[in-house]
């Protein structure tokens, strides 16, 4: 019976009805704490079970098994179900328990995802893929690699690469310096790179410390080369605001990033259509830059290793068939990219059918001289990356090789190529005694000296695709243009752009006009 029905045949009062009243509700209150205790208690009792069991596996089926075995094999990042357990839970824990750390989450993954992953979600959502892939690289590399500079070349010496390694294919330079590589500025990076590269394995007591994976080389070159582009573009003229005028710029040669601003998002419809031309534009570039710059992709290679024979008389047998023998492979093959051409480097094909590379000795040279760009960069926090350049009047400074690098590129590298070396004398000699000539003048020795070559060398120029019967008017001007470009850089000869005065005193379009350094 309630506390209500006991009182009724006493004729309650009004304060005996509150009374009772707050002695139901004190009961119900209770009752209800006591259900919540007993669900307490029930789950502390299932989570000491679970923990006195121990058993990790607990509740895995054979097919969850069997997935897991899948994602180890597939994906190099697992060695172990263990390990795949453990990064599985912290990454569920964390996502449930810490919600602000979800992008952290998704950058930690995102290097790990496969392709065909990274694909789907580049297809779907560019604005996502764009974000993720950017987000997640490191911004320290070049910090980092300026910063381990010194300790580099205190590690490495010249007579680990005073030799020709065996069992390589040389390759061979083409007569001109090819147009889309017209800086060397870009080599001293991915010289730089290797060096870097190849010091970190001989630091982990690796016996073949000098050879690096071809493929791991690329993309580590590409995202150095595009950590510096990118912190170039940041650097503005600052009497116009505006990107540096191109005799001055630096960045000319490496890899492009395509900023996307607010006024490119014009609404939700074109976002997709505006992130994923953007995502074009830079694959295309990273793609001209590593096949310029760095070279071609593996199978290219492997197509001139496949088909190269031993040159010793009476020995005409293929590459494998001797592989890390004395025989010799050494032949003029013509590898593509600036730094096979340039002979900076050596490329060979291991047991295991990879491309390994490695730095030559002119390439070691190369890298080992003070360099007053990189020398000079100021790092002002190794963990972000953050830095800052050398500059003279807001500018950084134009000076971006020594005079030994001049020195050496002049006497080792250009001398490759032999038309491109009778191209560099015949300007400089043509420049001789005047205090600055306009860039067009110097179609005209630079015209001569060509057709001069291809008279003598008919067979060459035209293995070579070098046919002034086919020049469509413009040909000259790029060859001077590249040329010139590169003997400015290096410090050869003064570029400056002014309006040429034309002859009714006003001024035309910027021009190029050049003097040589005395």
């Amino acid at each position: 019976m309630s506390l209500r029905g006991k009182l009724t045949e006493e004729a309650p009062t009004e304060r005996q009805f509150a009374e009772i009243n707050e002695l139901e509700n004190e009961l119900e209150r209770t009752e209800i704490l006591r259900e919540q205790l007993i669900r307490k208690k029930e789950l502390a009792l299932r989570k000491v079970k679970d923990l006195d069991e121990g058993n990790v596996y607990d509740g895995i089926t054979d097919d969850m098994k069997n997935n897991i075995k899948s994602v180890i094999e597939k994906i190099d990042h697992y060695n172990n179900r263990n390990e795949f357990l453990k990064e599985t839970i912290n990454n569920a824990t964390d996502f449930w328990l810490h919600p602000k750390n979800i992008m952290s989450l998704g950058f930690r993954m995102w290097p790990h995802f496969t392709n065909d992953m990274k694909d789907e979600i580049k297809f779907l959502y560019p604005e996502a893929y764009y974000m993720m892939e950017n987000g997640s690289i490191p911004r320290n590399k070049l910090a980092t690699m300026c910063n381990n500079l010194k300790h580099v070349k205190d590690g490495l010496s010249k007579k680990e690469f005073s030799g020709i390694p065996k069992n390589i294919v040389e390759g061979d330079a083409w007569s001109l310096m090819h147009q889309s590589y017209n800086r060397f500025f870009p080599l001293k990076i991915l010289v730089t790179a290797l060096a870097s590269m190849i010091n970190a394995k001989r630091e982990q007591g690796e016996s073949e410390y000098r050879w690096i994976d071809y493929e791991e080389f690329s993309r580590a070159a590409y995202d150095t080369t595009i950590e510096l582009s990118n912190k170039l573009k940041q650097v503005k003229d600052p009497a116009t605001g505006k990107n540096p005028r191109r005799e001055v710029r630096i960045s000319t040669g490496l890899p492009i990033q395509h900023m996307i601003g607010e006024h490119d998002i014009l609404n939700q419809k074109e976002k997709q259509r505006v992130f994923q031309e953007k995502l074009d534009k830079d694959e295309k570039s990273k793609e001209r830059f590593l096949l310029c710059f760095v070279g071609p992709k593996p199978s290219s290679f492997m197509r001139v290793f496949d088909k190269a024979e031993c040159i010793k008389k009476g020995c005409k047998k293929k590459f494998d068939d001797h592989y890390e023998s004395s025989h010799d492979f050494s032949g003029h093959y013509k590898f593509a990219g600036a730094l096979n051409e340039t002979g900076l480097v050596y490329i060979r094909k291991n047991k295991h059918r990879k491309l390994e590379i490695t730095l030559s000795k002119i390439g070691y040279d190369f890298f080992n001289c003070d360099n007053p760009f990189l020398d000079n960069i100021d790092i002002k926090n190794l963990a972000t990356g953050e830095i800052e350049f050398h500059k003279n009047d807001g500018l950084i400074d134009r000076k971006v090789f020594s005079d030994d690098e001049m020195n050496l590129i002049t006497k080792e590298i250009i001398p490759r190529f032999d038309l491109e070396e009778k191209i560099v004398d015949s300007v400089i000699k043509w420049m001789k005694n005047k205090s600055q000539v306009d860039g067009i003048q110097l179609d005209t020795p630079i015209e001569k000296t060509v057709l001069d070559w291809v008279k003598k060398n008919k067979l060459r120029a035209d293995k070579e695709g070098i046919d002034p019967r086919e020049w469509n008017g413009s040909q000259i001007g790029s060859y001077r243009h590249a040329t010139m470009s590169r003997l400015a850089e290096i410090g050869k000869v003064t570029w400056v752009m002014k309006p040429k005065l034309l002859k009714d005193g006003t001024k035309g379009f910027p021009e190029s006009f050049y003097s040589i350094n005395k």
